[in-house]
């Protein structure tokens, strides 16, 4: 009953659209008025609304509502209940309350409608009538002398109103004279051609393609910024040809004057042919078709310091400025590069880019080769300038570079080039003036070069212009009893070596630089003719069989029972083509093949007689084969061949391998095959997703700044090998994992090679250290605690790979004084005496301070130590005072090789005048391995004596017992010789050696170090240093 008096009430006002019960739908618009309402109209509307209609008119008309009656919540800005539209693109006021609101006369064929209630305050709601309105009944021509002329004129609101010529075209054209009853359009004016209309502008920026039916269907805006000054107009066609439309020309459009065809181009293009064509009485068009080509462009204009390419030089083309190398390129747009040809055939920049020299400001130059100028080159630079550049053309690659031109005030302007990425390298080379060397200069142990060019307040000149590359090779290096000569350093360079006379060479004689892969082969060496070694069956006696150089003889004899054979001569030279004269000597008796030692092992014994027994070691356990093998009377050994384990390998499944704890850090390493238990940090399991791995728990009672270390057992690689490993460092608080290699030549070396700090990702991450191609080495990592429980680090799969050995590299000569080469990242540094000794070391090895002789300071040093048996190598800047020299290993002395024998643990140190150095037992202060037999034979120059004083001491031993003669000191003891040559001093055991106990002698000296295979113990440390003799 309801619903039948709301439509009662509404069938007065025209005809009435149904209403249904559900809120929102889709109406159509005719050309009769229709009505909508809010739900429930006239009585109240209800709470929590949500409306949408739609109103759709053909596609040919347009809509005019208007809401006859409104009562909607009233609030400023209507936030609770409201009626809105929605039209091509625009939304309308929100309206509430009684007030009127404007009719809606749309530009489109359709029309949304939104009403939106709150949960609270009713009201009657609203009442709205729309028709449908034909498009032509809209549109009309005014201003012309004829009816197919004039200005564009639109009913709008019940007013006409004009179209803006903003983009109006002659496609907009043929769509207003279509709706007006004409076939084609013949031209489209803009400008108030038709004189100024008034009313509102009701479209602006109207973009037809042509097709549409009416001017309401093309994308326009309704919000302009127009004037009348700038009114549309057309010309349409009313002339009936006998002739069909012509097509348009790709990038243009043909008009029509009555018989002629007008053919135009788009922007951009022009007409290529005759403009027209003309009509003929039996319907054909008379002229050749013209077309559109694109719009040329000149080349563009020439850029100081720099260069242009481009694709074409047609309208939309493009073309691309660049500078030279070594120019900063500019641009006030923004740096714009690319520019554009236009419709006007010029290009799109009106300001010319710039191609400067800059002042760098530690700028980073990466290209495998590149130029360098001083700012404003080839024009001056300026005053109180500082100017730095780092040059780094290739990582892992020696920099070279060569200066073409320089010019500067002498003295007071200077251009400086050091080693390293800063200006804490050396100095390769210092110039002022004019006269650049020829020299070609090279970094020595770094792939950078860091410039500097400083300018004072007076006088300015050009400045300096060098070049700058990677070399693809080292420099080559010279070799002992032998010369080498090359072509260059690049790819495809060659190098040659030849041998001395009286030298043979081993080796390749000839080899290429390759990219990428450096020298095609390694180093060759010249050595003296040798001779091969003798025979030595076991019942073969050879007489003088240590000479086996040139000229050297040897006699040879059976021992009983054996004989030589007829043919083997009873003595031998050695002769210039390095063959034995005479032939071979032999025992008759059978021989097995020599034996191949086992990588990572040895060979004990190398006789191949029948009978002879061979031994073989594994230097880290055996994997498979026997360990002894006999000569069998068949000339086969017994047994297989042995294989052995490779070193430093773990996946930490069963126990850390052969790795140990370290023994002065703060606590241990730990395995786990899960998550560590501190949230937020650490792996959940092993590299691959599966097994053990080792880490460190960060959490509580451990600190920041807590320390682990975890040591691999000592080993010798069999050639050249990385250590390969993977890490996890996942938390907020992650510290830093530092891997050292401890490498044991003459020296004991222990080498920060890698290390990560902070974060790096929830992933097992993969890294591979290469070892030092002599000596044997340890493997130490080293991981500390950070500031909080989220700082868990870990480690698995660690291994030994081999790889190829990379070609020695040597310095290049350069003008610059040479400096020692120390390993990478370190610097030799010079340490201040003062009254104590504080050693401060390098991770794994702990901080050592005692008392020294008030002559000898050392300085606590907050720079990282490097401890070496004959060599202290710290990281930091130089100081000016007297430095701790490295010292470096000579050959013994005639005295020191005929009162010392040759052990495995020996050391022959040669301290210079003045000197100073640091001696400690092996693996100090670690505990020292068992069953040592070592000597340390110490001398200086002439006219200086030598001083030792003891760091620490400590061995098993009574310490109130050191006298050897009372039974004291029998396992592991110190004995010490001074001088070299004098009798030995009582043994010293325990602690008998208290810090600061001080031992003097003449410019020779010795210590003997002795241990037995239990009990290890932290053992020595002592400085040692060359005084002159008349202050000894």
């Amino acid at each position: 009953m309801e619903t039948f008096q709301v439509c009662l009430a509404l069938l007065c006002l025209g005809v009435l659209t149904e209403v249904a019960e559900s809120c929102g739908g889709n109406l159509v618009a005719t050309e009769t008025t229709q009505f909508l309402t809010s739900p429930n109209y006239p009585n109240n509307y209800v709470d929590n609304l949500n409306c949408h209609w739609t109103i759709q008119a053909p596609s040919d008309h347009t809509i005019i509502a208007e809401v006859t009656d409104m009562d909607i919540e009233q609030d400023s800005g209507c936030p609770y209940d409201s009626l809105w539209f929605y039209e091509n693109g625009i939304t309308s006021n929100k309206y509430c309350g009684a007030g009127s609101v404007p009719a809606f006369d749309t530009t489109t064929s359709r029309l949304d409608v939104y009403f939106v209630t709150d949960t609270s305050i009713q009201a009657r709601g609203f009442q709205l009538s729309y028709r449908a309105v034909s498009a032509g009944g809209r549109i009309r021509l005014a201003g012309g002398s004829t009816p197919n002329k004039g200005r564009v004129e639109l009913l709008s609101g019940g007013y006409w109103g004009t179209i803006c010529d903003d983009l109006w075209d002659i496609n907009d054209a043929h769509v207003v004279c279509r709706m007006l009853g004409y076939h084609r359009a013949l031209s489209s004016h803009g400008s108030a051609f038709f004189g100024p209309g008034s009313g509102d502008i009701v479209l602006d920026d109207v973009q037809c393609s042509g097709t549409e039916e009416t001017i309401f269907q093309c994308p326009a805006v309704t919000n302009s910024d127009c004037t009348h000054s700038e009114d549309a107009g057309v010309i349409c066609d009313p002339y009936i040809r006998p002739c069909a439309d012509l097509p348009d020309p790709a990038n243009g459009y043909v008009t029509y004057d009555q018989a002629y065809a007008l053919y135009h181009c788009d922007r951009g293009y022009e007409i290529s042919g005759t403009p027209n064509r003309t009509c003929a009485e039996n319907g054909a068009w008379v002229g050749p078709e013209p077309s559109c080509k694109r719009v040329s462009c000149q080349l563009p204009d020439d850029l100081p310091n720099g260069y242009y390419t481009y694709v074409g030089l047609q309208y939309m083309d493009t073309m691309t400025y660049s500078c030279d190398p070594g120019f900063t390129y500019g641009h006030p747009d923004n740096n714009k590069n690319t520019f554009v040809c236009g419709p006007d055939g010029t290009w799109d920049y009106t300001t010319l880019p710039t191609c400067t020299a800059t002042c760098g400001n530690n700028d980073l130059l990466t290209d495998d080769s590149g130029v360098l100028y001083s700012p404003g080159f080839p024009g001056n630079y300026q005053n109180r300038q500082r100017c730095t550049w780092v040059l780094r053309p290739r990582d892992n690659h020696l920099a070279l570079f060569q200066l073409h031109f320089l010019q500067t005030e002498h003295f007071y302007d200077k251009l400086t080039v050091y080693e390293g990425s800063s200006e804490s390298g050396d100095v390769i080379v210092s110039l002022s003036g004019r006269y650049p060397p020829d020299d070609v200069f090279s970094s020595k142990t770094t792939d950078d070069i860091y410039v500097v060019l400083e300018t004072d307040a007076t006088n300015t000149d050009r400045g300096f212009n060098l070049t700058y590359w990677a070399s693809d090779c080292p420099f080559p290096p010279s070799i002992s009893n032998g010369v080498s000569s090359f072509s260059g350093q690049l790819a495809g360079a060659t190098l040659q070596y030849s041998c001395d006379p009286g030298h043979v060479l081993i080796g390749a004689p000839n080899t290429t630089c390759v990219e990428g892969v450096g020298w095609s082969a390694p180093e060759p060496t010249c050595q003296i003719v040798t001779c091969p070694a003798l025979p030595s069956p076991s019942q073969l006696v050879v007489s003088n069989h240590v000479c086996m150089t040139y000229g050297c003889s040897a006699s040879f004899s059976c021992s009983t029972g054996f004989e030589l054979t007829p043919d083997s001569p009873g003595q031998t030279v050695c002769q210039a083509d390095g063959t034995w004269s005479g032939q071979e000597p032999a025992c008759q008796v059978i021989h097995c093949p020599a034996l191949q030692r086992p990588e990572y092992g040895k060979i004990l014994g190398n006789e191949t007689a029948w009978g002879s027994v061979i031994e073989f070691e594994c230097k880290y356990g055996f994997s498979q084969g026997s360990t002894f093998r006999t000569c069998q009377g068949a000339g086969t050994w017994s047994g297989n061949d042995v294989i052995c384990k490779a070193p430093i390998q773990c996946e930490f499944e069963a126990d850390f391998c052969s790795y140990e704890q370290g023994r002065s850090d703060d606590f241990d390493w730990t395995r786990t095959n899960r998550e560590t238990t501190s949230p937020g940090t650490g792996p959940s399991s092993g590299y691959g997703g599966l097994g053990y791995y080792a880490y460190i728990e960060s959490s509580p009672p451990h600190r920041a700044g807590d320390v682990a270390r975890l040591i691999s057992q000592e080993f010798e690689p069999e050639g050249c090998a990385q250590l390969q490993f993977h890490y996890h460092m996942l938390g907020d608080a992650i510290d830093t994992l530092n891997v050292y290699i401890e490498t044991r030549t003459n020296k004991l070396v222990r080498e920060l090679v890698w290390f990560r700090k902070g974060d790096q990702g929830s992933a097992w991450q993969e890294a591979r250290v290469s070892f030092p191609p002599e000596g044997y080495h340890k493997v130490i990592f080293e991981a500390f605690v950070g500031s909080s429980h989220t700082s868990d680090i870990a480690i698995d799969a660690v291994r030994l790979i081999q790889q190829p050995c990379a070609d020695p590299t040597t310095e290049q000569p350069t003008t610059a004084e040479p400096t020692p080469t120390i390993p990478p990242t370190e610097e030799i540094t010079t340490l201040p005496y003062t009254p104590s000794v504080t050693v401060q070391t390098d991770a794994g090895i702990t901080n050592v301070t005692t008392t020294a002789p008030a002559t000898v300071n050392v300085e606590p040093s907050t720079t990282p130590v490097t401890m070496v048996d004959s060599t202290m190598v710290t990281t930091g800047q130089p100081s000016a005072s007297t430095s701790i020299q490295e010292i470096t290993s000579v050959p013994p002395t005639t005295l020191a090789a005929t009162l010392v024998p040759v052990t495995d643990c020996r050391i022959d140190q040669h301290i210079p005048g003045d000197g100073i150095d640091i001696i400690s037992s092996p693996n100090y202060p670690e505990q020292y391995p068992p069953n040592l037999d070592c000597w340390y034979v110490i001398t200086t120059d002439p006219g200086y004596s030598l001083q030792v004083n003891i760091l620490n001491f400590d061995l098993p031993g009574s310490p109130t017992d050191n006298n050897v003669t009372s039974g004291g000191c029998t396992d592991d003891y110190l004995e010490v010789h001074a001088p070299l040559g004098g009798p030995p001093s009582q043994r010293y055991c325990g602690q008998a050696l208290s810090p600061g106990t001080t031992f003097s002698s003449n410019a020779t000296f010795a210590l003997h170090f002795v241990t037995d295979g239990v009990n290890a113990s932290g053992g020595f440390s002592a400085i040692i240093r060359s005084v002159p003799s008349s202050l000894a």
